[in-house]
């Protein structure tokens, strides 16, 4: 029983200090942001030299278009890859509502695209910015090739049908990419809000050039597999959303502690059973010590997630409510 409380112990103290660290990095990236925000003429310069191109695959309706083209970042575009075969009556909606026209799709010599693809602009003005290609869904990677083909920029986002990007994620990741004054960086990822510590979801924005030379998107994770790939860094705030529902065990640290947990709680059991008092009242410090941990574990993540969302300013009872709720989830 002493191993197994060091243990256990080692493991909580372990824990706890990760959470701070990630808190800590995630409060020195907003101040980072909102320093670079605040200098108009450097953030001018950048955007006006690098353009971005979004690359979404499996796009299900027009309302998640219009979403991606609200952008206030001017010099970027957003490529939709769809498959009329599915959906017979999206493209001739689309058509319909952005005025599309066929062009010519790019000769390929840069990677290799399979399904046929056609591609499609639109005469209006305003719509600039978007690109339809239609062609036989095979995988998101290569949905996501078929983007970096014709792709008029040199810098691509890929994105499934359920993430969006936030209002600033764009200037951001281009802030950052100007930061040191030269384009070294092949990637710059970002986390997925709602956001968990130990949350290993991303979205990235690759260098074209970069993707090319490795052969374009492959496997079953494409992004993450050419993330590894890659130079580049994390940037510790989420430049993107997810709408798709993701489940509360999900979360890594609250499975961390059930795991941690899980042991001095049959101890304690098993020690009642044997009427060891001693072993019992050990085992029953453990499962206080481990709550303690997810208690202040919460209340870090917590006070991290309302600073980045600017809600500081909540009632005290509200937020005690939230924690208590917050540490009896990750418990």
């Amino acid at each position: 029983m002493y191993w197994l409380s060091i243990l256990i112990l080692t493991l909580l103290a372990l824990t706890l200090l990760s959470v701070v660290v990630a808190s800590l990095r995630t409060l020195a990236a907003l101040r980072k942001g909102r320093m670079l925000a605040s200098c108009h003429g450097y953030g001018s310069e950048a955007m006006s030299q690098t353009g971005v191109s979004v690359v979404v695959s499996g796009v299900r309706s027009e309302r998640e278009i219009e979403q991606r083209l609200s952008s206030e970042y001017w010099r970027y575009e957003v490529i939709v890859v769809v498959d009329s075969t599915l959906d017979a009556q999206l493209l001739h909606r689309l058509c319909h509502k952005y005025s599309l026209i066929r062009v010519n799709f790019p000769t390929v010599d840069e990677l290799s695209i399979d399904g046929a693809p056609r591609l499609y602009r639109s005469r209006q003005r305003r719509y600039r910015r978007l690109v339809v290609v239609d062609r036989l869904h095979r995988s998101r990677a290569d949905d996501w090739n078929c983007g970096v083909v014709v792709a008029s920029f040199d810098r691509i986002v890929p994105l499934e049908s359920d993430r969006f990007l936030l209002p600033d994620a764009l200037p951001r990741w281009v802030m950052e990419l100007h930061e040191s004054g030269e384009c070294r960086n092949e990637v710059l990822a970002a986390q997925v809000a709602p956001t968990h510590f130990f949350d290993r979801r991303r979205v990235a924005m690759f260098a074209r050039s970069a993707v090319i030379a490795e052969g374009g998107f492959v496997g079953e994770h494409p992004r993450v597999k050419m993330i590894r790939s890659l130079r580049g860094r994390l940037l510790s705030l989420p430049l993107a959303y997810s709408t798709a529902y993701r489940h509360r065990s999900e979360n890594p640290l609250r499975r961390l502690f059930l795991g941690i947990g899980l042991a001095p709680t049959v101890a304690l059991f098993v020690e009642l059973v044997r009427r060891d008092w001693e072993g019992a009242r050990e085992a029953l410090l453990l499962i206080v010590a481990v709550y303690a941990t997810a208690l202040a574990s919460s209340s870090i993540a917590l006070r991290t997630r309302l600073v980045v969302r600017g809600e500081q300013g909540e009632e005290r009872i509200k937020s005690l409510r939230r924690l208590l709720r917050c540490s009896f989830r990750v418990y």
